[in-house]
C-alpha cells in the first residue's frame, strides 16, 4: 500500500526531516530559517516547535529518535543538539572535537534505565560520553594520561546502536591506516573502564574501508555483520555478500548466511541498512543500488523491491518511507500482510 502526504509547510525550505520514535506517525522537520517543527502525518498539520541552535545548512543532518526525545547532529559535523518533545523548554546542546571528523558520523544513541533517560555521545574522536537526560548529570568523567595510556584509546567512533536489553553497544569505527573495527561494550563496564573495556570483535581477516557497515542486534548477544567476500582483496570475482554472525560474549562467529541485499562499494564491501525484527525473525536489508531485500533468519528470500532505493525503514511503524523536500511531501508504504516486515 502507497500513500502520500503533502507536508503543508508553505514557504518553508526543508533541509531535513525523519520521522520520530513516539506512538504516532509524526515528523521532525529541520528548515532552512532554522525552524523545527512537528507534523502530524494523520492530521496532516504542523506546529512549530523549536529553533535549530547551529547552521542547518553547515553540514548534512541526522536524526535520533526515543521516545520524546530527538537528537539533532551535524551528520559529519562537530554540533548537535536534543530536545524533549514533551518539555519545550527543555534543549541540551553538544558539541565534540574536531579530528577526521569528516569521516565519521556523529556518536549518538539512547537507552533506558530505571525510568531514566541516557545519552551515549562523541565527544572526541576517541572517546565517548553518558549523560542521563533527566538530571544534565555527566556520568563518565574521567582524565586521560597520554603518557601512560591510562583510558586512552586509539580509534575513531562512529555510528553506534544498543542492544536491545540496553546492556551493550557497539562502535562501527576504524582505526588508522584506515581499517574498520567494530568495537563492543558493556554499558556497566563502560561506566567505570570506558573505552578500555572494549572487545574488537574480529570476524574475517578484512583490510577494511568500511566502518559504518551494516550491522544489526539479532538478540542481546549476537550481532549480524554486512560483510561481501570481495572485501578480502584477494579476488576479483562477484560474490553474494552475506550475514555474519557474531557472539559477543564469546568473540567468536557462529553463523553465516547468504544476503545479496547490499550494494557494494568501490572497495567490494558491503554497503546500506540493515535491521533485524525478532518478532517474524526476518532480516531487512535497504541500498541505493538494489533496493528492499527481506528474508529470513536462514536466509530464504521472503520479499524483494529493486524500487525501494530511496526510501528508508521505521522499526517503530513498520513501513518504508521517502522525504521529498523539494516536493514537501512523504512517501509511505506498507508492505502487504503476506510480506510481513
Amino acid at each position: 500500500m502507497k500513500e502520500t502526504i503533502s507536508l503543508n509547510l508553505g514557504n518553508e525550505e526543508i533541509v531535513f526531516a525523519d520521522l520520530t520514535d513516539r506512538e504516532n506517525l509524526e515528523l521532525v522537520i529541520v528548515c532552512k530559517s532554522g525552524n523545527i517543527f512537528l507534523f502530524d502525518c494523520q492530521t496532516e498539520t504542523r506546529s512549530l516547535f523549536t529553533n535549530l541552535s547551529f547552521n542547518p545548512y553547515q553540514l548534512n543532518l541526522q536524526i535520533h529518535s526515543f521516545e520524546n526525545y530527538i537528537c539533532i547532529t551535524q551528520k559529519n559535523g562537530l554540533q548537535g543538539m536534543v530536545i524533549d518533545l514533551s518539555n519545550p523548554s527543555f534543549q541540551q546542546n553538544l558539541e565534540r572535537v574536531d579530528y577526521q571528523a569528516e569521516h565519521c558520523l556523529f556518536p549518538i544513541a539512547f537507552y533506558k534505565k530505571e525510568n531514566q533517560t541516557f545519552l551515549i555521545h562523541g565527544t572526541e574522536w576517541n572517546r565517548l560520553d553518558i549523560t542521563c537526560l533527566e538530571t544534565d548529570e555527566l556520568l563518565t568523567s574521567r582524565i586521560v594520561d597520554y603518557e601512560t595510556n591510562s583510558n586512552y584509546f586509539d580509534y575513531f567512533h562512529s555510528s553506534l546502536l544498543i542492544s536491545p536489553d540496553a546492556k551493550n553497544f557497539t562502535s562501527n569505527g576504524w582505526v588508522w591506516q584506515p581499517c574498520d573495527v567494530i568495537t563492543v561494550y558493556s554499558i556497566e563496564r563502560f561506566l567505570k573502564e570506558f573505552e578500555t573495556s572494549h572487545t574488537a570483535i574480529n570476524f574475517e581477516p578484512v583490510d577494511g574501508y568500511n566502518w559504518d557497515r551494516p550491522l544489526c542486534w539479532i538478540d542481546n548477544i549476537t550481532l549480524g555483520i554486512g560483510y561481501n567476500k570481495k572485501e578480502d582483496g584477494e579476488s576479483k570475482e562477484d560474490f553474494p555478500s552475506e550475514l555474519i554472525f557474531v557472539d559477543i560474549i564469546e568473540n567468536q562467529m557462529t553463523n553465516r548466511i547468504e544476503f545479496d541485499g547490499f550494494a557494494l562499494s568501490e572497495y567490494g564491501a558491503a554497503v546500506g541498512e540493515l535491521f533485524f525484527d525478532s518478532n517474524e525473525n526476518q532480516f531487512i536489508g535497504l541500498n541505493k543500488k538494489s533496493g528492499l531485500l527481506i528474508t529470513d533468519i536462514v536466509g530464504n528470500e521472503i520479499y524483494k523491491d529493486n524500487s525501494l532505493t530511496s526510501h528508508k525503514y521505521s522499526k517503530r511503524h513498520k513501513l518504508f518511507y521517502k522525504i521529498e523536500r523539494n516536493q514537501k511531501s512523504m512517501e509511505i508504504i506498507k508492505l502487504k500482510n503476506e510480506f510481513p516486515c
